[in-house]
């Protein structure tokens, strides 16, 4: 726990708790929790006490603790047992972690939330000094504000937006990359923190030309996610984006919209979100504004 970030110090207390009798052992936690008076009690994990008539216990500790002390109980388990406590839980969150070929990807999922809306995801990071980051939203929402460029995108679509995810959409040497760039230059003229992410490399030299912050990252989802976490709790003002078709060509399109809704995720945070895309491969429903630029278009 300390080596993600979370120090405690005497405001913890840890049981480390070998399987013995389970009905002893539960016991003696009420009788802990009883003289002690903690805030939250969280058990990691469960499912070893599942299989021994941990169930009913566990149901007569969540009753003592819950209801009459006024405890707030977290627990764990793994996937295989999750199912048998969800009628007792008061809120279920199931934690997903896959690995691909272009990274790892882990997923909140809120299966359960009572007398609240459920069913909603949101992706996030364990990361070493700094633990759980959740790519996830304020409540209510950013409210999407203008940022002032003065130029062209304004009279396109009135600028670009805080809170919004914008898509710029052309064929291979249409000029999307001209356009975010020339903008991005703008807003840091005007004093915004912006930042220019290259996925599969190389965009730092045609962002230098333009004196705009560059971050490479390669085809990985994983990296993809900690730079817009990074950017995002730096409290950058907008990220322009470029590469994530490459995502499609070398993976498929699984990995394609995968990237694609942390991306537009990303934008859900705070920061004006800008994207460049040779299609939309019919995701078009995910931006807020979508820019067409080409020879086909005015």
């Amino acid at each position: 726990m300390a080596k993600l970030g979370y120090e405690f110090g005497d405001r913890l207390v840890f049981w480390e708790a070998p399987l013995g009798d389970v009905e002893a052992f539960f016991n003696a936690l009420v009788d802990a929790v009883a003289r002690e008076r903690p805030e939250a009690l969280v058990i990691d994990s469960v499912t070893a006490f599942l299989p021994h008539g941990g169930l009913d216990l566990l149901q007569n500790l969540l009753y003592r603790v819950v209801r009459k002390m006024g405890v707030d109980v977290f627990l764990t388990a793994e996937r295989q047992v999750a199912e048998q406590l969800t009628y007792l839980a008061d809120n279920v969150i199931e934690l997903r972690y896959e690995v691909y070929p272009y990274g790892s990807f882990r997923e909140l999922v809120v299966r359960k939330v009572r007398g609240g809306p459920a069913g909603y995801t949101t992706p996030f990071l364990i990361v070493e000094g700094e633990g759980f980051i959740p790519l996830a939203p304020p409540p209510g929402g950013a409210r999407p504000t203008a940022l002032e460029t003065g130029t062209c995108i304004v009279k396109l679509a009135g600028g670009v937006y805080k809170g919004a995810a914008t898509a710029v959409v052309g064929p291979m040497g249409s000029g999307k990359t001209t356009l975010m760039l020339t903008v991005a230059k703008a807003l840091k003229d005007g004093g915004k923190r912006v930042a220019y992410i290259n996925v599969g490399g190389g965009g730092s030299l045609v962002a230098e030309k333009y004196g705009v912050e560059a971050v490479d990252v390669e085809f990985n989802i994983t990296q993809l996610l900690q730079a817009l976490l990074k950017l995002t709790g730096r409290g950058y003002d907008a990220v322009f984006i470029r590469g994530l078709d490459a995502f499609d060509k070398a993976f498929g399109r699984e990995a394609f919209v995968r990237a694609l809704r942390c991306v537009v995720r990303a934008s859900r945070v705070g920061p004006a979100v800008v994207v460049s895309l040779r299609r939309l491969y019919g995701m078009d429903i995910l931006f807020d504004v979508i820019i067409r630029v080409g020879e086909d278009f005015a």
